[in-house]
Parts: structure tokens; C-alpha cells; sequence
């Protein structure tokens, strides 16, 4: 809008490619050339034009080429139409423009026989249910898992829509939104040299756009009234950025996502007034919108509590479980009896003589509500063997952990008693031989007894979230569960709350079922002066002794892996 209060015409200027878009423009010419379809992941900074470059190639590909049709899956409807707005722009601006069959909402047929149109995640299986595709674009593809979409089950059925010829094109293109379920899975394959998807990985950091820049004359104009120095000086961060940017080494297997690079003065001072203006002087935030490097646009915040490296590590260990299963009393026995929808994962059978502990997490049988958790470690090796996670009812879920101790040599069983104590005390009515106890050490000794379960305060928490990240850092604990490296990275400081915990709307209570079980191995926690906590039963003492003199085989007690 004008000053005057007149509507200002939109200027429409005909589409150049930028540098970023060239690259893209380079490896479509070279896939094409070696015979090989276009299959490409593009983790990106904002505002290069890649979504726009997409569309110019599908728009192009069908005004060229008769009985050509491409589809473009956006992330929400308002995405799916401002897709689809640039597609219109093209053919509106053509001169002359083709000749349409029909128009349709979010989608276009020529008279040549050719499609385009434009749809949201949310269609699920029936998307691209129609002609066969030639080109599939998925735009900002890293928010498809958003709200409980599965968004493989989708995108499945558009990429079996797609001919299997040399020169169809698929593109991945998105800024990052952490490590999502989805697209970081798909780039960290594409990346991987040992595995078998054809999907390229193209990383486009923010420096390669040769319009973010800003020069020293202008950077004082912006900031006129402020005090600023008169001379430009990098920061110690901007030297170390600069450093680690040009000790980039770039090989021919990894020169589509490492870029070696001298920033410019006038390229971080754009970088300088970004961070302070659109960024809230936050650097991390930043990091996210414009990463400089791959590993940077997945990164977690810099209010995690675990490092960007203990994160990756633990994701790329992540396996799948020996058996999904459930847990259950087998008269003499406690055996496990596989069930792909058991809440039960085990990775390893309980071994004669290896001590165990489970640390368990208290949630809700709602699926609002948060999951229940357990984690079952070999106390000896600090190996994560079995994992327990879904909504169950109280009485059920105490059962249910009774079992699994008894399975694994009656392994210490810490349940956290903050949330729902009665699980805890079900597991004492139960009788369970080797139960955690917590002592409140503000109470006079001797007055009040030790009660049931892990009390998680004020004291403990600090605790034992301290070790859980030692141990983790230092990578004493093994564990593969996959969903464990998913909650480390949502575990951030909450000022609000003045501690650690997930961030909205994530849950923690893997993590906090992993703390407890580590913190309460034996030895673990002497130094942070754990609870105190009371002998084992005379039950379990016996049950040792037998295995000790060989009396008996642990059968009766742990049962067989039944696979």
C-alpha cells in the first residue's frame, strides 16, 4: 500500500536462477546424464527459492512435455496454496500462456494432457491416487510428522505413484525442524554411504546466497541512535565460525553437504544483525532458520541439556528390538510371548548371575496422558537389555513390572512414586523380594518408615539427571532405543519451571526412567548421596544363594525367551 492509500501493483520480473538454485539446476543435469532418476533431499536456509525452483521445473516439465504430471505435497492448506501460487504466477506471466483443459482448486490440466496440482500430508493414503507421477515435490517436508501424522504411511503411497523412469524427479526440501521423525531419518540415510536409498543429499547453507550480506555503511544506518563501535571487529564467535568454516574438508563423496568457506565481513555482519533483529540475540535460533553446516540444522537447542554429539550418537546406535513382546506369568515360569503391539522390547535375554535393575517411570492409562516407562539395565555393563513403554492401567503396570524383575534374576525394581504411588505399593503388597525404598532424610530416623518406590524431589532430580548425563557423555550406557534419543533432544531448561524437562508438547519420561535405573545401579550413586535404601528380603537372599551353589537352574524364577 502506497502512502497515499492507493494499492501499489506488484511488479512480476521473469525468473532467474540464483546461485543456490543453479546447484540444483547442475545435479538435475547430472543425474539426468548418468541415466539415474533425480531423487534428492535438500535440508536448507530460509528464503533461497528452492520450493520456487521446484515449481518452475514442474510447471516447465509440463507446458515441454505432453502427459506429464507432478503433484506437490505441502505441510498444512495455507502451505498447499501458497505453493500452488507460484505455479499459477507462471502460467499467468507466459506468453503466450498454454492453453488449459481445466482449473480446478490447486490444480491445472493442459490441453496437452499434462498436470499439476498441489495437496497436504493430511490426505494420507490417498494421496497421488490418480495418473501415474513423473515428478513428486514434498515442501517443507520436516513438519509432515507434526500432530500425530504418519507421514511414511503418506508419503508411501505418492512415492508408489511415482513411474520408475530415468528421468522422474522426487524432492525433499525443507528447513529443519530438529531431528523430526521423517526427514532427518531420510537425510541421515542419504548420507549414509552403506545404505541403499538412491535419495541424494544436497545441504544449501545461507552463505552460498550472495544477497545475505550487508555492508558496514549500511549495518550503522539500521542501527542509527545505537552505540556501536566505529571500526568493525569480529567477535570471538565469529572468528571461531570462520576458523571451523575453512577447515571444512571437502571430499568428492561429501561435497553436496560440506562447504568449505571464508565468510565475508559484509556476510557476518548480515549474520550479526540478524541474530540481534529476527532472532531475539539468540544464536541457536539462528543456527536453525540459517545453519552453516548439516549437523547444525538439526541441532538441538543450546538449552538441551545433552550435547548435539550425545544425541547424534545415540540416534545412529538406535536398533530394533530382538522381540516386541509382552511379559507374562507362566505358572512356574515368566516367559515372554512375542506380540508386535506388546509394550515390551528386549534386546537381550537375561543372563545366570547378572545383576539387573529397572527404573520406572509412572504415567497415565489416557493417551493423553504421559506413557508409562521402564528401562531394564545389566548393572554390570551399564547395557540397556529391555524397554517398557505405553499407557497402562496402575494395578496392571505394577504386575507387569513384577514380572519383568522376576525375569530378569528379580532384578531392583526403582518405581518412581511421585505421580502415583499406588504402583509402587501394589508392587510391595505383591511381595516383590528386591523393591526399592526410599527414606526421607528430613524425618527423625526411626520414626517414619521407609516407603516404597524412587521419590523424585527437589534433591533427587538434580541427582540424578546429573549422572544420567555423565554417564551419557561418556557413553558408559548402551542403549538402543530409539525413542530414548528422541526425548534427550526435546530435554531442555524451562525457566518457567526452573528446571529440565520436555518441552511442549514432548514427553520425558524415557529420560527420567533411564535416570532412575542408572542412579540406582549398585555403586552408581554414592558420591551424590542416594537415598537410603533397605535390604533385600530374606526370599531374595535365598534365591541368590541357590544360584550361587547351583542348587538350581533360575528357570522357576526367570523362565525362557519364547520367541
Amino acid at each position: 500500500m502506497a502512502a497515499d492509500g492507493k494499492k501499489r501493483k506488484t511488479q512480476v520480473v521473469g525468473l532467474r536462477f540464483n546461485a543456490v538454485q543453479m546447484i540444483l539446476c547442475q545435479e538435475l543435469a547430472r543425474a539426468w546424464s548418468e541415466g539415474r532418476p533425480y531423487k534428492v533431499l535438500v535440508p536448507k536456509a530460509r528464503q533461497l527459492g528452492i520450493s520456487s525452483w521446484f515449481q518452475a521445473v514442474q510447471y516447465a516439465m509440463c507446458v515441454g512435455e505432453g502427459n506429464y504430471h507432478t503433484a506437490t505435497v505441502a505441510h498444512t492448506e495455507a502451505g498447499a496454496e501458497e505453493v500452488f501460487s507460484k505455479t499459477q504466477t507462471f502460467h499467468k506471466e507466459l506468453r503466450p500462456p498454454p492453453d488449459l483443459l481445466t482449473r480446478q482448486q490447486n490444480r491445472l490440466t493442459l490441453t496437452n494432457g499434462s498436470t499439476t496440482w498441489t495437496g497436504t500430508i493430511k490426505t494420507g493414503d490417498e494421496l497421488a491416487k490418480g495418473p501415474t507421477l513423473s515428478c513428486l515435490h514434498l515442501s517443507e517436508c520436516a513438519n509432515f510428522s507434526d500432530k500425530g501424522i504418519n507421514a511414511v504411511g503418506a508419503i508411501t503411497s505418492a512415492l508408489n505413484a511415482v513411474a520408475d523412469a530415468p528421468d522422474a524427479i522426487i524432492g525433499y526440501e525443507s528447513t529443519a525442524n530438529g531431528r523430526d521423525p521423517f526427514f532427518w531419518v531420510e537425510c541421515e540415510r542419504a548420507k549414509d554411504p552403506n545404505s541403499r536409498t538412491e535419495n541424494r543429499l544436497i545441504f544449501l547453507p545461507w552463505f552460498l546466497d550472495p544477497e545475505y550480506s550487508m555492508t558496514w555503511t549500511e549495518y550503522k544506518t539500521r542501527l542509527a541512535g545505537k552505540k556501536i563501535p566505529k571500526q568493525f571487529a569480529l567477535t570471538t564467535e565469529e572468528k571461531l565460525l570462520r576458523k571451523k568454516l575453512g577447515a571444512v574438508e571437502v571430499t568428492k563423496d561429501n561435497y553436496t553437504y560440506r562447504y568449505r568457506a571464508d565468510l565475508t565481513r559484509e556476510q557476518l555482519l548480515w549474520r550479526r544483525f540478524k541474530i540481534s533483529n529476527d532472532c531475539f540475540n539468540k544464536e541457536h535460533l539462528f543456527q536453525r532458520y540459517y545453519p552453516s553446516f548439516y549437523e547444525e540444522a538439526f541441532s538441538s537447542t543450546v538449552e538441551s541439556l545433552f550435547s548435539n554429539e550425545t544425541i547424534t550418537y545415540y540416534m545412529n546406535h538406535s536398533r530394533p528390538a530382538q522381540i516386541v513382546c509382552n511379559v507374562v506369568d507362566a505358572g512356574p515360569k515368566v516367559a515372554l510371548y512375542a506380540n508386535p503391539k506388546g509394550n515390551l522390547r528386549v534386546w537381550a535375554d537375561a543372563v545366570p548371575g547378572q545383576d539387573y535393575v529397572i527404573g520406572a517411570d509412572v504415567g497415565g492409562e489416557q493417551k493423553n496422558s504421559d506413557p508409562c516407562a521402564a528401562y531394564v539395565i545389566n548393572a554390570n555393563t551399564l547395557q540397556v537389555v529391555a524397554a517398557v513403554h505405553g499407557h497402562m492401567e496402575f494395578d496392571h503396570y505394577a504386575d507387569y513390572l513384577c514380572l519383568l524383575g522376576k525375569y530378569y534374576n528379580f532384578a531392583r525394581l526403582v518405581v518412581e512414586n511421585n505421580h502415583q504411588p499406588a504402583v509402587a505399593k501394589t508392587c510391595f503388597k505383591n511381595s516383590y523380594p528386591n523393591l526399592y525404598h526410599y527414606e526421607d532424610e528430613n524425618s527423625i530416623r526411626g520414626t517414619v518408615a521407609a516407603k516404597p518406590g524412587f521419590n523424585t524431589n527437589r534433591k533427587t532430580r538434580p541427582e540424578i539427571i546429573a549422572y544420567l548425563d555423565a554417564a551419557t557423555r561418556d557413553r558408559k550406557l548402551s542403549c538402543y532405543d530409539g525413542g530414548f534419543a528422541k526425548e534427550l533432544e526435546h530435554f531442555v531448561w524451562r525457566e518457567s519451571a526452573k528446571k529440565y524437562q520436555a518441552s511442549s508438547p514432548h514427553h520425558d519420561d524415557r529420560v527420567m526412567a533411564m535416570a532412575i535405573a542408572l542412579y540406582c545401579c549398585p555403586g552408581a550413586g554414592e558420591q551424590a548421596g542416594r537415598p537410603a535404601t533397605v535390604k533385600p528380603s530374606r526370599a531374595y537372599l535365598a534365591y541368590l544363594r541357590l544360584e550361587a551353589e547351583g542348587d538350581g537352574d533360575g528357570d522357576v524364577h526367570r523362565g525362557v525367551l519364547v520367541l
